[in-house]
């Protein structure tokens, strides 16, 4: 099959669960501990993807120059993740912080400093002081209530933020294939890492009033747009000169450990307690054993 084929379909399966989870958040409505499990096996996962599938191929350009490759990795993951926490706060000033309870928590402590911020000055004593035990789902929804009159808006930040997570994460699947074959711990990662992102954000979207149908759509459109970007990362970027390579691998990993730093890993141990060191070590060894069935 066409190499460019196979990253787009490969492409859609890692984004398959955007989709999936959504109509999990949507009509199941599964707890907060279940969805730090999964959130705590995908960051595992997707840290032993970026390291295996981006790190060691990056630096394995250059055998006889270890440090070359480094500068070229390093220049790449700086670039990577000032980006996307640069536009991740962009994208939280429009709304976009509700995707994730991590960053729901992020902007409560913020408005904690700030109760005379304009938009958020009426917020109630419980929940800007709300204990710690306080569900974050409950915080979540008093924001995107107070957040309704712009609900257009807000569910396009989170639409575009969740696009933000996936830009990097679609290019390498495809950049990184060698001829027709790509890395199942790199996919698997990936796929299991939107489970949880979606599950919460639909739950928020569909509490501040957005249909369904709307939801899924939109979605399943981040799951087309991972595919074509899967597929232009094939085309474009697969065969680039060898320091473009490590660059581009370097960015995709910055960001993505930027991503899981921020959100994943801190939304996880929120909910999850001691789960979450034993379902991040559990995605990391399943991504390994993943990645001996492709080999």
């Amino acid at each position: 099959m066409d190499p460019v084929l196979v990253a787009f379909w490969f492409g859609a399966l890692s984004a398959a669960s955007l989709p999936l989870g959504a109509a999990a958040g949507i009509w199941l409505k599964p707890g907060e501990r279940t969805t730090a499990a999964v959130m705590a096996f995908g960051a595992g996962a997707l840290l032993c993807a970026l390291t295996l599938e981006l790190v060691a191929p990056a630096l394995a350009l250059f055998p006889d120059d270890e440090a070359e490759g480094f500068k070229w990795l390093a220049i790449g993951a700086v670039i990577g993740c000032v980006l996307f926490v640069g536009l991740d706060h962009l994208l939280a000033q429009m709304g976009g912080y509700l995707r994730k309870h991590a960053t729901v928590s992020s902007r409560l402590k913020h408005l904690r400093k700030h109760q005379e911020h304009p938009r958020h000055e009426k917020l109630p004593e419980h929940v800007l002081f709300a204990d710690p035990g306080h569900t974050a789902t409950v915080r979540a929804m008093h924001l995107a209530r107070k957040e309704k009159s712009g609900s257009s808006n807000v569910a396009l930040a989170i639409w575009l933020g969740i696009a933000l997570d996936g830009i990097p994460e679609s290019l390498i699947i495809g950049s990184t294939m060698e001829g027709s074959s790509v890395s199942l711990a790199l996919i698997g990662g990936l796929f299991l890492a939107n489970i949880p992102e979606s599950m919460s954000s639909a739950a928020v979207m569909k509490k501040q009033g957005s249909p369904s149908w709307l939801i899924l759509v939109m979605w399943f459109s981040l799951m087309v747009m991972t595919a074509v970007g899967a597929a232009f990362g094939n085309v474009f970027i697969a065969g680039a000169p060898h320091h473009l390579s490590a660059m581009l691998e370097g960015l995709a990993a910055g960001a993505m450990l930027a991503m899981i730093a921020q959100t994943m890993l801190p939304e996880a141990y929120e909910h999850g307690g001691w789960l979450t060191g034993l379902m991040t070590v559990s995605g990391f060894l399943a991504a390994i054993w993943m990645g001996t069935l492709g080999a």
